[in-house]
Parts: structure tokens; C-alpha cells; sequence
């Protein structure tokens, strides 16, 4: 919110990127958007005092792999069916962008849980428990941009790789 008028709640609203450090570099923010995505917003405890979740948001606007129209470049997705958990539960979201058809994806999206193929082509949630090993999201086509945002029910984004490491973003 404006610092020219603070006001008592102006500390809840969150209205610029703010990325925690490991994902704030150049190259991270490139290879997301090269991958497709255009972040929106993110939320969690480094950028919001109090926050018990961490939350991110994004466009989503070509199929992985495909050519960026902005760009030019082709970004080769070598996370495709590639698994990993989360200690807390997470909610991931693909919504399509038609607003005569919100249960139109306005693409196709693959995504794995533990090694069962799912082809979502509607508007979906998904709710992962923690510890349950999933996949990233494979753009397979991308018509319309589809708005994605994912929560994990956790102060800052942990991942649990398939070969036991582990990636923070704190």
C-alpha cells in the first residue's frame, strides 16, 4: 500500500513482488519466465510479518517446451514427470481465462502423484496432503493463459527432491 498515507492495516496488503532471495536472481526469474510463467505476486513470511502459508501466483502463457513469443527462446522442461513432496499440505490451482466457460482450462496440463499420470483439460484444484510426491505441472498446450496459484500451508516453500535433497526458499 502507499507509504504516503499509512494506515494501521496497510502491512496486510501485499501489492508488489517481493521474492525471497533464492528465487530473486536474474537467472531464476528468466528461467520462469523463458518456462512461460509471469509471476503475479508471492507471499510468505519473509515479505509478510505473521504469514503462516506461503503463496504464489502466475500467468501462465505458453506450453512448456514451446517457443516464448516474447522471447524467441525454447526452454526444454527436464522436470517433466519428475516427482517431489512438500512437509506441509499444498493446494495448487489452474484456473482458464474464459469467462463465458470457467470450467474451460483453455489448455491441457500434465501433472503426476506418485507416478499416476493425470491430464487436466477444466478449471482445477488440487489438494496434496503432505508427503504425498507429485510432479510440477507440464504445460502440454496453452490456448488462452491459465491464472495459477499454489499455497503451501507452511511459512516458506520447502520442496523434497526425489534424491533426498531439499530445496528452501526462505
Amino acid at each position: 500500500m502507499s507509504k504516503d498515507n499509512e494506515r494501521k492495516y496497510d502491512k496486510y496488503f501485499l501489492q508488489d513482488i517481493i521474492l525471497p532471495d533464492v528465487i530473486a536472481g536474474p537467472e531464476s526469474k528468466q528461467r520462469y519466465n523463458d518456462m512461460g510463467r509471469r509471476r503475479i505476486l508471492w507471499l510468505d513470511s519473509s515479505n509478510m510479518a505473521g504469514a503462516d502459508f506461503q503463496l504464489n501466483s502466475a500467468w501462465i502463457i505458453h506450453a512448456s517446451g514451446e517457443q516464448d513469443s516474447i522471447k524467441g527462446v525454447v526452454v526444454k522442461d527436464v522436470t517433466r514427470g519428475v516427482e517431489h513432496s512438500h512437509d506441509k499440505n499444498e493446494l495448487l490451482s489452474f484456473i482458464g481465462s474464459n469467462p463465458d466457460e470457467p470450467s474451460d482450462l483453455c489448455g491441457e496440463v500434465e501433472f503426476y502423484v506418485e507416478g499416476e499420470k493425470y491430464l487436466l483439460t477444466k478449471s482445477t484444484y488440487i489438494y496434496m496432503p503432505a508427503g504425498l510426491k507429485h510432479s510440477l505441472p507440464y504445460m502440454i498446450r496453452v490456448d488462452r493463459p491459465i491464472f495459477h496459484f499454489s499455497i503451501i500451508f507452511g511459512s516458506n516453500y520447502h520442496m523434497n527432491l526425489a534424491d533426498g535433497t531439499v530445496f528452501k526458499v526462505e
